[in-house]
């Protein structure tokens, strides 16, 4: 039985037993009608609609709110040698385009857009050098809560639907392909249908690689300290990346 759209095909034709002609055995439509009542997953139809439904609950929620922090899992799997990465730590995020990642793991490392730049300081790895990225309205964003719930139903093909548990909880699982570039081919959300807040998503990006971000202890509409969102650069420090001509510290 398919399970996405609740159809029995045909069964197989089978031998009658003593004897060496074959016949075709049809389900009654009795039957099927029983089958499809009884099938545990929605028709293909139907849990798009539902995916459409909570996508669409979950961008009304977020315009209610201007602020939101979280703990963050994340793990990013390399395309290229298959190796798995994982950290996790505390994001905010203040509307319009304000967002922050403070790493517990690995500790010290930061991720901070300030409205104008990105700053990427992988101390972890680099202490020295930290990489400032102008930001653009054309590519996803770091806040992924703004990049999947401003406008979803115009930007987006929106399918799947099915239910997921995560972490003990039933969560709505959404695919979301973009309609124009973004800088990643597809994304999954993961989204808790009772308080219409995304609690994983997943990134298929460009190069192949993939972002999965689980979130914990969710709150939206939390005063936020002041200085999250500003980086001052350490000193010693070096910037690189596009718009700075040959690095420098300050």
């Amino acid at each position: 039985m398919s399970a996405a759209s609740g159809r029995v095909p045909p069964l197989d034709t089978e031998r009658r037993r003593g004897r060496g002609r074959t016949s075709r055995m049809r389900t009654p439509p009795i039957v099927l009608l029983i089958l499809a009542i009884a099938s545990p997953h929605p028709p293909l139809t139907a849990q798009t609609d539902d995916a459409r439904a909570v996508v669409a609950a979950a961008a009304e929620r977020y315009a209610d709110f201007h602020t939101l922090c979280a703990e963050f899992r994340q793990t990013l799997t390399a395309s290229v040698l298959g190796r798995e990465t994982r950290s996790a730590g505390e994001l905010c995020q203040k509307r319009p385009n304000l967002f922050a990642m403070e790493f517990s793991d690995p500790a010290g490392d930061r991720i901070v857009v300030d409205g104008e730049w990105a700053w990427v300081w992988y101390r972890s790895i680099n202490p020295e050098t930290v990489i400032r990225i102008p930001l653009d309205p054309t590519r996803g964003g770091f806040d992924f809560y703004r990049e999947f719930l401003e406008n979803p139903l115009e930007r987006y093909a929106i399918s799947d639907g099915a239910r997921e548990t995560i972490e003990g909880e039933t969560m709505v699982r959404v695919r979301l392909v973009p309609h124009t570039p973004r800088g990643y081919t597809a994304a999954t959300v993961w989204i808790d249908p009772g308080r219409s807040l995304i609690r994983r998503v997943s990134i298929e990006e460009e190069s192949g690689n993939r972002r999965t971000v689980t979130l914990r202890d969710i709150r939206p509409g939390v005063e936020i300290p002041e200085g999250t969102f500003t980086f001052v650069v350490p000193r010693g420090v070096q910037i690189t990346g596009p718009g700075r001509r040959h690095g420098g510290s300050r």
